[in-house]
């Protein structure tokens, strides 16, 4: 699960549970994301500068397929 606290358009919270391995993963995600525009593409840019594991590109796209 992903939670964003957004404003004036920027995200300025990030909330992340899940059950992966790897514990880095969330920090890694938190760190992309703060103070992004909250736009897909922005957002998925951000996490695939951030790191080369396929388990951020998977959010990446993820978050780019929802069109936000």
């Amino acid at each position: 699960e992903l939670h964003l606290s957004v404003k004036d358009g920027c995200i300025n919270n990030v909330g992340i549970y899940t059950d992966a391995l790897d514990t880095d993963l969330p920090a890694v995600i938190k760190g992309a994301l703060l103070g992004s525009r909250f736009h897909s593409g922005e957002m998925s840019e951000r996490l695939k500068k951030c790191s080369s594991s396929q388990q951020i590109c998977d959010v990446a796209d993820y978050i780019l397929s929802l069109n936000l």
